[in-house]
């Protein structure tokens, strides 16, 4: 987009975000001037972000100028939130970083062996992995999803952990709370799992999902999605 559409675009939003979208579900866009938008889903796409609005409408806005996403966070059934589990097998696995995955497990409504199961799978927990395509800590987190995901220093173990569990909430929120679909587009992006109406068909996708799922499972049990 040009950049008089693209500043067309933003002033719309900008409009847009003033008057409130009223939509309970929909994630939160925050402007670097503190102003709002309700947003149903978005997609990145260079320094772009594509955010499709309530009703439709899709909007092309400059990642400079966003804050934050801030996921819904829908009243869950309580015996879902995060537990306590037998042995405290997960308190284990997180070793120096337990105290930082029951904070954002708390907070983000998420199993902790969950948070645990994907830092391994992506870093083994290390706090400096710099991965080649440029996926950064714990969390192997993305520089725009990190901005997006408010982290300021993705080398920082605390904020890393925060970061990659507030997108896992999301993604599990975009999918209706499947496991394997929010796995799938934590490895791969929401949009491209929302293209193939599934698990892509990417031979490092499947194989992620299936390493993030042993590793819940050696850590506690849990059941495939849709059981």
């Amino acid at each position: 987009m040009r950049p008089a559409a693209l500043a067309t675009s933003f002033a719309f939003a900008l409009a847009l975000a003033a008057g409130g979208a009223g939509n309970a579900r929909a994630e939160r866009l925050v402007f670097v001037d503190l102003r709002t938008l309700e947003i149903e889903e978005f997609e990145l796409d260079g320094d772009e972000l594509v955010a499709v609005l309530p009703g439709g409408t899709q909007l092309r806005i400059a990642l400079d100028a966003v804050r934050e996403i801030r996921p819904s966070l829908p009243p869950l059934p309580t015996d879902t939130g995060p537990r306590r589990t037998s042995g405290g097998t997960w308190r284990k696995e997180a070793g120096d970083y337990a105290r930082h995955v029951r904070r954002s497990a708390r907070r983000w409504r998420l199993e902790p062996e969950l948070i645990v199961a994907v830092a391994h799978t992506e870093s083994r927990l290390n706090p400096t992995a710099v991965s080649p395509k440029g996926a950064l800590g714990v969390m192997q987190l993305m520089p725009s999803t990190a901005r997006l995901m408010a982290v300021k220093d993705p080398f920082d173990p605390r904020q890393n952990i925060d970061g990659g569990a507030r997108w896992l909430r999301m993604m599990l929120d975009r999918f209706k709370g499947d496991v394997d679909l929010a796995l799938a587009a934590y490895n791969a992006g929401p949009e491209t799992v929302k293209r193939y109406g599934g698990i892509p068909p990417y031979a490092e996708t499947r194989r992620y999902v299936k390493l993030v799922r042993e590793k819940m499972g050696r850590m506690k049990p849990i059941p495939p999605s849709g059981a």
